[in-house]
């Protein structure tokens, strides 16, 4: 009985040692070890995303910024449908693009809101924070800040604010916030 059990037990341990052998530490294994080994070292050697731009995409997208400025603290909030991020490096400095689409959004400073725009879709890069702002089909982007209302088929923000087009310092019925 005990020959049999001992005999049982050998077979058991060399059918497993060969199939792991077989199964798991084939020829071809190290080699792609290897080369799997060779392109994490390449890709922590050299910058990624200069090679290769990160993209993300999101959608329903609610983002709420905070930043200091002139000693004001500044609270954006951005609500849009759609999000495409792309990220890319050059010359040793990063750079965003984001194509935004439906796009709502407030900023306040100190807790009063200051600003407001509504777009049917829009591009903001960054670090520069320049945005450009698209109304679409009879649709125009709208622009409020305290004393300015504005109403064009294109809006573009920076240090700061110009329409492009057909554009009116007041809202239509239909276009109010």
């Amino acid at each position: 009985m005990f020959r049999i059990l001992f005999f049982s037990l050998s077979l058991f341990l060399v059918c497993l040692g060969a199939v792991l052998y077989f199964s798991i530490f084939r020829e071809i294994d190290p080699a792609a070890y290897q080369k799997l080994s060779q392109e994490n070292l390449l890709l922590r050697s050299h910058d990624p995303l200069s090679k290769f731009p990160l993209h993300q995409e999101a959608q329903e997208v609610q983002k709420d910024l905070w930043t200091v400025r002139d000693g004001k603290r500044i609270h954006a909030t951005m609500k849009n449908h759609r999000s495409r991020l792309t990220l890319t490096k050059q010359k040793g400095k990063v750079k965003g693009a984001e194509q935004l689409s439906e796009i709502e959004s407030t900023i306040y400073e100190d807790e009063k809101e200051v600003r407001r725009f509504l777009a049917s879709r829009g591009t903001c890069s960054f670090p520069s924070c320049h945005m450009i702002l698209q109304g679409s089909s009879g649709k125009n982007v709208l622009f409020w800040q305290e004393g300015l209302k504005l109403s064009a088929p294109e809006i573009h923000i920076y240090d700061g604010v110009q329409g492009f087009g057909d554009i009116r310092f007041f809202f239509n019925a239909d276009e109010e916030f």
